[in-house]
C-alpha cells in the first residue's frame, strides 16, 4: 500500500513539485487529506487548488 505522501511525491516529481487538487483526487487522494497535510506542514498551498510538495527541489520556474 502506497502512503498518501509517497503518492503525492510521485505525482509532483514530474510537475516541478506541484500537484492540483484535481490530479490528486484522480489518483485517489481525498481533498480533505490535502488540507490536513498542508496544515501539518507536509504540503505547501501557494494558491487555491494547487499544492507543492516541499521535498521536491525548487526550480527556476516555481514562481510562475
Amino acid at each position: 500500500m502506497v502512503k498518501t505522501v509517497d503518492l503525492l511525491w510521485q505525482l509532483a516529481v514530474d510537475r516541478h513539485g506541484f500537484v492540483t487538487t484535481r490530479e490528486a483526487t484522480a489518483a485517489g487522494v481525498a481533498p480533505t487529506e490535502l488540507v490536513k497535510l498542508a496544515h501539518r506542514g507536509r504540503l505547501e498551498r501557494p494558491v487555491h487548488g494547487v499544492y507543492r510538495v516541499p521535498y521536491v527541489p525548487v526550480g527556476p520556474l516555481d514562481d510562475y
